[in-house]
């Protein structure tokens, strides 16, 4: 079975912010790349730490 343009699209939004482990990342880009802007407000911070699992 062959991914959707969906799923492609969440595959890659998730490589990225892999490649940004032991980083952070602006809460505006998280909100917009995964559909979160309404649930992100100003109470969250402007940067989002990415924490990976070894």
């Amino acid at each position: 079975m062959e991914a959707s343009k969906e799923d492609v699209a969440v595959q890659a939004s998730l490589a990225k912010l892999h490649r940004s482990c032991g980083s952070s990342v602006s809460r505006e880009e998280v909100g917009a790349t995964f559909g979160l802007a309404h649930l992100l407000t100003a109470q969250w911070p402007e940067r989002i730490p990415v924490r990976c699992l070894a």
